[in-house]
């Protein structure tokens, strides 16, 4: 069984970046058995910043996006995926530049999908709901002026993907630093995440299924205690993130914007070495690292009122014979399973 919708988590990593653009710092949605997380890098400037004159609002993005396979011939390689998403982001500015921020995001497919819980078109998801508390200028570096920020955030399992790996709750501290230079903006992020799950590995309950689903993995599902069954794999129980990202304004209210993120994330401790193990495997902790990339273009149509158009993409480091490096960005290539989705989104802050 197989839960992750690449569609979806990109769009959300996407649109996580267009809040950005519209003057917000958030933080990864790092939940997943493999976290496709955005730790955001670009300072909010003041004049974005203070959106209202109230010290509470909300952030509204409306997006569609479409994967990179879905008008694939190649039956082995096609990934349709037609997602729309519509984010609800409110928040209260505590004291200046200290901003709480909540998340939530209702997506809809619009075809189905056989890698994830899209199993019929229409159907619409909950994610997982985001409560984060972030200082958007903590201090400002003296003679080279770089603004650092700092947050922590959780991720509550809202999400039928977290419910499925068990997730109680994420909990994610992130820090960054912001240089701007005339036109353009330079940023740095890391963050580290803990998950906090229920059991080792996801798990699905025979009874709740209903007799139409048919559960398997790989040398048979396991037993766990009940109706309760192991269809495999390990879930993440923590990692790191680093971020890079450049942005660029040629003219007032247009950003172009570059984002690169390495994401190295560990299972748990859960799979030690024996007798019956390979000579080259190793033992402990399994290891998941991805390459997030990103190409955004963002208009500020107004103070209000954003509009963005981009790709998204989320890759292994290296390809599956561990011979080559795989390109992060805009990569339609059929030989990384069309791992780069375009977007286009409307977003509105009040």
């Amino acid at each position: 069984m197989r839960t992750c919708n690449y569609a979806e988590a990109s769009l959300k990593r996407a649109t996580m970046l267009l809040l950005v653009m519209a003057g917000f710092i958030l933080v990864p949605e790092s939940v997943s058995a493999q976290p496709t997380t955005t730790t955001t890098t670009q300072q909010a400037t003041e004049e974005h910043e203070d959106v209202s004159a109230w010290p509470v609002g909300a952030t509204f993005v409306l997006a569609e996006v479409i994967g990179g396979g879905t008008f694939t011939e190649d039956p082995y390689v096609r990934r349709s995926a037609v997602v729309s998403l519509f984010r609800f982001s409110p928040y209260w500015d505590i004291i200046e530049h200290l901003r709480l921020t909540g998340t939530i995001d209702v997506l809809s497919s619009l075809v189905e999908n056989y890698e994830s819980v899209v199993t019929y078109r229409n159907r619409t998801t909950l994610s997982d709901t985001t409560l984060d508390i972030s200082h958007l200028k903590l201090y400002t570096v003296p003679f080279v002026d770089i603004d650092l920020n700092a947050g922590l955030s959780l991720v509550f399992p809202t999400s039928l993907q977290s419910q499925y790996r068990s997730l109680i709750m994420n909990t994610t501290g992130h820090f960054g630093m912001v240089k701007k230079l005339g036109p353009v903006t330079l940023g740095y992020a890391f963050a580290g995440y803990k998950n906090f799950n229920r059991y080792t590995s996801p798990t699905v309950d025979s009874s709740e299924v209903g007799d139409h689903v048919v559960l398997g993995r790989f040398g048979g599902e396991e037993q766990l205690s009940g109706d309760l069954i192991s269809t495999g794999g390990n879930n993440v129980e923590w990692g790191v993130l680093n971020t890079l990202s450049v942005g660029i304004s040629p003219i007032d209210d247009l950003t172009l914007t570059i984002l690169g993120e390495v994401n190295n994330a560990w299972t748990y401790d859960v799979s030690p070495k024996d007798e019956f193990s390979s000579p080259y495997a190793k033992g402990g902790r399994g290891q998941r690292d991805t390459w997030h990339g990103v190409l955004d273009v963002t208009y500020m149509m107004s103070k209000n009122w954003a509009v963005s158009v981009g790709t998204d993409t989320l890759v292994a480091p290296k390809t599956a014979d561990n011979s080559e490096w795989v390109f992060p960005f805009a990569n339609f290539s059929n030989n990384y399973r069309n791992n780069s989705s375009v977007y286009a989104a409307l977003t509105a802050s009040y």
